[in-house]
């Protein structure tokens, strides 16, 4: 009886050899017959799944994005609180790139300014982002673990901006951006939400 194929399995397989693929040479030079050698198949069978190489790209990429925000939501729901929850994402969204798919996003980023359709991708992203760390806002000012004059959406792009300012630190310089000293500066980023009004920010 011939072998049952799970089609499924199959192309997740293809697109995790494809974010291994980018992560080492990026996506411009991810090639078809690259991620064939690497998934240890033919390039036939890639185009039996995958319509294009922009197709499967694409799928890899989307599987990198899934992975990101199943971390992101076992980091919120393990939250005790809005806050603690708040917490724990922003550090995930700070984590230094250890693996293929936080360097696929490095590589992805570096697409973005010429590549209209990796700008939405990352637009997309950015809002999922956004949806989740505004709701974890909310849950936070209900259950008082973190009570703010911030207006919601100006409180989510503060805290935003200043987890990927502390991801591209951790990657130039992960010696001293390890993650208590993220985490902490993270903490202090919400003790400062929490007693200072955006309105009454001194500036220049």
């Amino acid at each position: 009886m011939p072998k049952q194929v799970d089609h499924d399995e199959q192309r997740s397989a293809i697109a995790h050899a494809a974010l291994r693929v980018i992560a080492r040479v990026g996506i411009e030079s991810a090639t078809m017959r690259g991620i064939a050698a690497e998934a240890d198949c033919t390039t036939g069978l890639l185009t039996h799944y995958f319509s294009s190489r922009d197709d499967l790209i694409d799928h890899a990429l989307v599987a990198a994005h899934t992975e990101f925000f199943h971390q992101l939501d076992r980091e919120i729901t393990h939250g005790k609180n809005g806050r603690d929850a708040l917490l724990r994402a922003l550090v995930v969204m700070s984590n230094v790139p250890s693996g293929s798919d936080q360097s696929v996003l490095l590589h992805e980023m570096a697409t973005v300014l010429g590549d209209t359709k990796a700008r939405r991708r990352l637009a997309e992203l950015y809002g999922d982002v956004e949806q989740r760390l505004t709701g974890q806002a909310a849950r936070a000012a209900d259950d008082t673990s973190l009570v703010t004059s911030w207006p919601a959406r100006d409180l989510v792009h503060h805290l935003t901006a200043t987890a990927e300012g502390l991801y591209m630190a951790a990657i130039a310089r992960p010696q001293v951006f390890t993650v208590s000293r993220r985490r902490a500066l993270l903490d202090a980023a919400l003790d400062a939400a929490a007693s200072e009004s955006p309105n009454h920010r001194k500036t220049g």
